[in-house]
């Protein structure tokens, strides 16, 4: 069938989302979706989501995690099922392979 501008596309182009055509062109237009269930105590996933220092092991695309305040609480080393507060700093960014280097922001 002809599209709109004259040229004929096959049946398996016709069924290609908007976003498969243009992804090899549009770099930062793509994005990574993982899901998986792990059984475990629940202490395991608690303790890697308070250890920001951790995250660029574990998370793509983090290059930098840190507490940028100690916690405030009810004691200095947070336990589970306790209310702690924090303020952290997560970077993300990625290596462009050109002379920019990475390029990521800090949150």
């Amino acid at each position: 069938a002809p599209s709109s501008d004259g040229v004929s596309l096959t049946d398996e182009e016709e069924h290609h989302h908007e976003f498969q055509r243009l992804a090899h062109t549009l770099k930062l237009a793509r994005s990574l979706s993982v899901k998986c269930d792990v059984d475990t105590d629940i202490e395991v996933p608690y303790s890697m989501i308070a250890d920001l220092e951790q995250y660029p092991l574990w998370m793509p695309w983090c290059t930098s995690g840190r507490v940028a305040t100690p916690p405030s609480g009810s004691s200095a080393t947070p336990g589970m099922g306790e209310e702690t507060t924090f303020d952290g700093q997560v970077g993300f960014g990625f290596e462009t392979g050109t002379f920019l280097g990475t390029v990521g922001d800090t949150v």
